[in-house]
This record gives C-alpha cells, structure tokens and sequence, in this order.
C-alpha cells in the first residue's frame, strides 16, 4: 500500500475492524471530532505511524487497533474515552508516552503489553484494569526495563499478584486510599 496520510470527513463517526490493516506507509492519521468508536486491527501494523491523537468524542477502542504499530511513540487520548480493548498497542516497541484523560473507566488485557512506556499515570476514574493490562510476556516484556513511575488509580482497589514482578526500573509508585488489597509478589525484585 501507498496510502501515507488520512483525513477524514468531520460526519465520520466510525472506522470498522481491520480498515487500514497493514497499511505500513502510513504516517498520518487525523480524526474527526465526531468519531466515536474504531474497531478491532483498525490501524494493525501500520509500521509509520508515530504519534496518535484522539478527540474527545472517541469513547471506544476496539481490541489491537493498533498492535504491532513498531514507530509509534506517542498517544494522546480524548477525555471521552471509557475503554482500551483488549491488545490495544500490544507490541508498539517505541510507545514511550501515554497521556490518559480523566474519563477512562476500563483498560483491557495486554493493552500495552511489550511497550517501553515510562510512565503510568492512570486517572482515578479507571475502576477495571486487567492484571494483564501492561506486562504478560514475563520473560520479554521490555516495560519491565523502561517503566518508572506509577499513578495506581484509586478506583482499583487492588494491585494483583504479582503486578510488578521484576519491574527494576521501578522508581516511584503512588497508591492512592482506595487500594485495599497488595496483591503476593506484587512488587517482589523491584528496585524501586
């Protein structure tokens, strides 16, 4: 494919599963301020994509929307967003930066599984975060060498089994009054 950059008509309020899939020219993305919802691989593999911005009238995303995406580094979400499905950036090796909005309520298995994101600061309007969100790839996950700072979010009132397990970048963490329960080996061979 040849397609380097979209822009999309502002009555856009939808993009499908799988509708630029594998599109690895792509470089640049514009989304309308009436988009609510793109679905599953939407933007999978498109390997030139660097940085992402949502509108604020985007409240779902749909499962690996943009896995594997090996350039982007940086994501800015709309404060309309309630959910990161499942695999959302799984494998965006250079994802560095996150920016959440307060409004996000729930972020999926593996969501950013395999990113080297340095810092976690989830809004405390997150009442589900899987355990899985950010770290399954135990012997690989490169987060485990890159993630420093963390904003647990007061809406989760427990950090799981082993959550930060070899996490030896970890720097600083802050849990908030609404965790209730440290889960075993949650921070077990941390540094922090």
């Amino acid at each position: 494919s040849i397609l380097r950059v979209v822009e999309f008509p502002s009555t856009l309020t939808e993009i499908q599963a799988r509708a630029y899939y594998h599109c690895e020219n792509l470089t640049a993305v514009t989304f309308p301020n009436r988009l609510r919802t793109i679905g599953d691989n939407a933007f999978y593999d498109c390997d030139r994509l660097i940085a992402v911005v949502f509108p604020d009238s985007v409240t779902t995303l749909g499962s690996a929307v943009f896995s594997c995406c090996d350039r982007l580094a940086t994501v800015s979400f709309g404060s309309g967003l309630k959910a990161i499905g499942t695999s959302a950036f799984d494998s965006c090796t250079n994802l560095e930066t996150v920016n959440f909005q307060h409004g996000l309520e729930s972020v999926a298995s593996n969501a950013f599984t395999n990113c080297p994101i340095t810092e976690l600061l989830f809004p405390d309007s997150v009442t589900t975060l899987s355990a899985t969100a950010f770290s399954t790839k135990r012997n690989n996950d490169i987060m485990r060498t890159t993630l420093r700072k963390v904003h647990w979010p007061s809406g989760v009132s427990t950090i799981p089994d082993s959550q930060f397990l070899d996490f030896a970048a970890l720097e600083e963490i802050e849990i908030p009054r609404g965790v209730l329960t440290v889960g075993p080996n949650a921070f077990t061979r941390c540094r922090c």
